[in-house]
């Protein structure tokens, strides 16, 4: 049951990064931030799906999860949950820097960019 909780944190953190990139795709309709979402989307796609693999794989034998008296090697786990935590980490920060320069550059009074940047801060995380 632990494999299959793996996998299913692993695909929601990315739907939530991908609901989030969807936000700003619609609040920021500029042609070159929209390559910049895609090509940032397909990296958040590609670690998640790669994230659930190795969740489902992470033994060469699956029974081995829930039979662990049989002789198989699994992965570090310790290691695997650090990586994983470190490049969640890193992509939420880019995702929430993506939008600095462009709420930034908004002929607004600096008060509402504030708000505007912090509101888009909550949200991430």
């Amino acid at each position: 049951m632990a494999v299959v909780g793996e996998a299913a944190y692993t695909l929601a953190i990315t739907f939530i990064k991908f609901s989030i990139l969807a936000l700003y795709a619609k609040a920021f309709p500029g042609q070159r931030f929209r390559y910049c979402l895609w090509g940032f989307a397909l990296f958040v796609f590609g670690w998640g799906m790669s994230g659930s693999v190795v969740a489902i794989f992470q033994c060469t034998s699956i029974d081995y999860v829930w039979r662990p008296d049989t002789r198989d090697f699994c992965i570090d786990f310790s290691l695997r949950n650090l990586i994983s935590g470190i490049v969640n980490v890193v992509t939420d920060v880019v995702i929430m820097a993506m939008v600095i320069p462009l709420v930034w550059n908004h002929e607004v009074m600096d008060q509402e960019r504030r708000l505007v940047l912090s509101t888009f801060a909550v949200g991430t995380r």
